[in-house]
């Protein structure tokens, strides 16, 4: 699996993984998650804990 870290302004946001079957999943960090003002890095990926349901919309994102 692929993973890239993905940050925003030098602060860990979370983490985007690639499976071996091109299958895309972004799950925020949890420091991100528990910082004042922490926001969605796109509106198709809003704040959550749960990154399972967001595959779909991670391909369209980035595809």
């Amino acid at each position: 699996m692929n993973k890239l870290v993905v940050a925003l302004n030098g602060t860990i946001v979370g983490l985007l993984e690639k499976s071996a079957g091109g299958a895309m999943l972004f799950t925020y960090h949890e420091s991100w998650l528990s910082r004042p003002g922490a926001r969605a890095i796109s509106l198709s990926l809003p704040l959550q804990k749960d990154s399972s349901d967001n595959r779909d919309r991670c391909y369209r994102i980035l595809n």
